[in-house]
């Protein structure tokens, strides 16, 4: 799954074949909750620190999961925990908030 990920970014140039070979070398394929959880903290705070706006949706997902993806969202306003046919509208919030964000910028 790395190789697939970080081929593209490295065949074009915005990783260095060092760093895409050390992080598909190095990835490990098993991991368990604990240490997923830790690496989608640490992606999202790395992710948000860059300026990115990170929004999470909690499909039906148990409370571990809205844990760890309310932890990710960039506020509790980027961060929905839906069911069902909720999704639908969930994407339309989003959607709009991002054209908001288009008019303000």
């Amino acid at each position: 799954m790395a190789k697939k990920f970080w081929e593209k970014p490295k065949n074009d140039g915005h990783i260095s074949y060092n760093t895409y070979s050390d992080i598909y070398y190095g990835s490990t394929s098993i991991v368990n909750g604990t240490q997923a959880d830790t690496r989608l903290s640490e992606i999202c705070g790395v992710a948000r620190d860059k300026g990115i706006v990170v929004f999470a949706i909690a499909f039906e997902a148990p409370s571990g999961g809205q844990a760890a993806l309310q932890d990710c969202a960039s506020s509790p306003s980027h961060y929905f925990a839906v069911e069902g046919i909720e999704i639908t509208e969930t994407f339309h919030a989003i959607a709009r908030q991002i054209n908001n964000l288009r008019l303000i910028q």
